[in-house]
């Protein structure tokens, strides 16, 4: 197999959607696992990582926890 681009990473973070972005960040995860620290492309990664579990913590159907 040949070392990730962002080209995939963008692949699997397109469709992303609140109620699946649990299930794409292990995906993401798991594409990613393999890269050396540093490497553009597992900074990349790592960034939409932090997009998708953003993205899926508002999936909650009650208000607001208090910050």
């Amino acid at each position: 197999m040949s070392a990730p681009t962002k080209r995939d990473i963008d692949a699997l973070w397109g469709p992303a959607t609140p109620q699946f972005a649990y299930q794409l960040a292990e995906r993401m995860a798991a594409l990613i696992s393999g890269l050396p620290a540093g490497d553009p492309v597992r900074e990349y990664g790592m960034q939409r990582l932090a997009d998708l579990d953003r993205l899926g913590q508002g999936t909650g159907k009650g208000p607001e926890p208090a910050h």
